[in-house]
């Protein structure tokens, strides 16, 4: 467990001290770090790795069905399908945000900023979780310089 309480700590302490995660989840208890996070969780979370997402796509406002201006992480979402990072469920391009995202749709949103960064598409400071240099940061992140 890394030397660790609990397998995510180190993590949870990189991602704050780097800026990713905000501080208070140092404060989670075991059962809400181990809670299956929404899709809205996940985009907030991951949003911060990136300074900037330069838009790919011409979403307008208020297009998604299931996310309006205003709503919680709205401007993080509509970041995301600007930037070509997530594209909805359907042909209507609804998120579903309060449902519980999957692993194969992390796995997706993982790649799509990966390459985005790599590929120098819109990352202005650089990606703090991937690395062309491959600079394995503790626990298995990676750092890109």
């Amino acid at each position: 467990m890394n030397g660790k309480t609990n397998w995510y700590n180190s993590y949870v302490e990189y991602g704050i001290a780097n800026g990713i995660l905000d501080k208070s989840y140092a404060n989670y208890t075991r059962a809400q770090m181990n809670a299956p996070a929404t899709r809205r969780e996940f985009v907030s979370i991951f949003y911060p790795a990136m300074d900037g997402y330069k838009a790919l796509n011409n979403i307008a406002d208020n297009a998604i069905p299931d996310v309006k201006l205003g709503d919680k992480c709205a401007d993080e979402i509509y970041a995301f399908y600007r930037a070509g990072i997530l594209t909805g469920s359907d042909k209507q391009g609804t998120f579903n945000p309060d449902s519980t995202i999957v692993r194969s749709e992390v796995a997706a949103s993982k790649n799509t900023c990966f390459y985005i960064c790599i590929f120098s598409i819109t990352c202005s400071r650089n990606l703090k979780i991937f690395s062309a240099k491959s600079n394995v940061i503790p626990n298995g992140f990676i750092q890109m310089q």
